[in-house]
């Protein structure tokens, strides 16, 4: 019934909205993205995005640009007026994200679901973001200060969500976040500079793969990785949100099958009849799982994962209204109290703009897992340099903590940058060094082959 139906009214983000530190430290971050050497030309952009609440932005033309988006401009500028981007080659993987993006831009402009200026600023957050990103991401000489620049910054994440915890305000309102702190079931979910405490846990989430890529450094690389899972751990633990603990595990998960990296395709099969087998047993469908094991389980209190359940179970029973060309999110609020929050990458697209949207990024991802399998075989068959593969490998497992956190939350613009990162990181890899042994020669872009998944 209508009266059952909670239309939640989120920020429109509308209105023009600066504190004088975040100018401050924005324009010291767009000089350092012009001045910096290539390769480090991106740490200004990644500072941003971990320290700058998203809310933060000014308004021009109905298009709100907030703190990242002045960056990508200037990194625009930058990348033009030196030509850099000429020497970009575009890979497979590239060109089916690219793909992806082009149709979640256009989509919802012809459907009406989303105006021009938003979708604007949609293409700003990913499509010239992803293409800056694997300019200056141009081979794996760039990963290690990349990395250390992380877990540096983890570290102030870190600290400002223990205090948060202590004296329950948000140290990041001096930056434009929000004071107050979250509180469910008496508990405090710390969210930092980010939007929401689960995206402050995914941000932990990603940090634990992330830092594997200084294990085999020297000792300043080998603290920094120590720390960067201490922070990692903390993180996840102070957003006290299941989400991100799941996908904390995933990518525990993902570094403990190292070992096994010659069994991956056996494990992945196993996986998939397990879960055939499950469907067909249960009285509830695969996706229940979502709800019972976390329930069951009971580590964090107030979770949502019954509202995850019952997203995609309405999404399935409701294909027909948005399988074609998405639908918009007031039309979704009307299936059930308070289910126009969604909480679901996957889902997100899909409504953005039809099943196309979601068999495109699931495209993508596929082909990013398939990348780093044969990088991380290739590598060992030639006996090339381990740690090629093992950046590959916590590349692989970065991704599939994205995969698993999709499943618990939908990114929000700002946080759009990780994802990026992470699918660009790729090809900056395995590309670079694909032909181990064979210097000098050029790499040809692999071939699609979902049994090298990891």
């Amino acid at each position: 019934m209508e009266d059952d139906v909670r239309v939640i009214q989120w920020s429109t983000y509308s209105e023009n909205a600066i504190e004088p530190l975040t100018m401050a430290l924005v324009v010291i971050a767009c000089v350092l993205t012009l001045l910096l050497p290539r390769r480090t030309a991106i740490l200004p952009m990644i500072a941003v995005a971990v320290l700058i609440p998203y809310p933060q932005r000014i308004v021009i033309g109905g298009i709100g640009f907030d703190m990242m988006r002045l960056v990508l401009i200037c990194a625009l500028a930058r990348v033009l007026a030196r030509s850099e981007i000429g020497g970009l080659h575009l890979i497979r993987l590239d060109k089916l994200f690219l793909t992806w993006a082009t149709v979640m831009f256009i989509v919802p402009v012809l459907t009406g679901i989303d105006g021009l200026a938003q979708q604007l600023g949609f293409a700003l957050d990913n499509i010239v973001e992803y293409l800056l990103i694997r300019c200056f991401l141009t081979d794996d000489k760039s990963f290690k200060p990349m990395v250390r620049t992380f877990v540096l910054l983890s570290i102030v994440v870190c600290a400002g969500m223990l205090v948060e915890q202590r004296i329950e305000k948000n140290l990041f309102y001096v930056l434009g976040s929000h004071m107050d702190v979250t509180v469910r079931e008496g508990e405090i979910r710390a969210s930092a500079a980010f939007d929401h405490p689960i995206l402050a846990g995914t941000f932990g989430a990603m940090m634990f793969p992330l830092t594997w890529v200084l294990c085999r450094g020297d000792r300043r690389d080998k603290t920094l990785w120590i720390t960067g899972m201490m922070t990692s751990v903390l993180i996840v633990v102070m957003s006290k949100s299941s989400g991100p603990l799941y996908a904390f595990a995933a990518g525990l998960l993902a570094m403990g099958l190292w070992p096994f990296r010659q069994h991956i395709g056996r494990l992945r099969n196993a996986m998939w009849v397990t879960l055939i087998l499950l469907q067909l047993v249960m009285a509830a469908p695969i996706w229940a799982l979502f709800f019972r094991i976390p329930d069951s389980l009971g580590l964090v209190s107030g979770s949502t994962s019954y509202h995850r359940f019952e997203l995609i179970d309405l999404a399935v029973r409701h294909l027909g209204e948005w399988w074609l060309a998405g639908i918009s999110i007031d039309e979704v609020a009307r299936w059930a109290w308070g289910i126009n929050d969604i909480t679901n990458q996957f889902l997100f697209i899909g409504f953005s703009c039809g099943l196309l949207g979601i068999i495109l990024f699931i495209f993508v991802l596929v082909r990013g897992f398939s990348m780093v399998g044969r990088c991380v075989h290739q590598t060992f068959e030639n006996a090339g340099n381990q740690l090629v593969a093992i950046n590959a490998w916590a590349i692989g497992s970065l991704l599939f903590v994205h995969v698993m956190s999709f499943m618990s939350v939908s990114y929000s613009s700002g946080f759009w940058f990780f994802l990026n990162l992470s699918i660009a990181l790729i090809p900056a890899c395995c590309v670079s060094t694909e032909t181990v042994g064979a210097p000098n020669v050029p790499i040809a872009d692999p071939a699609p082959a979902i049994v090298d998944v990891i």
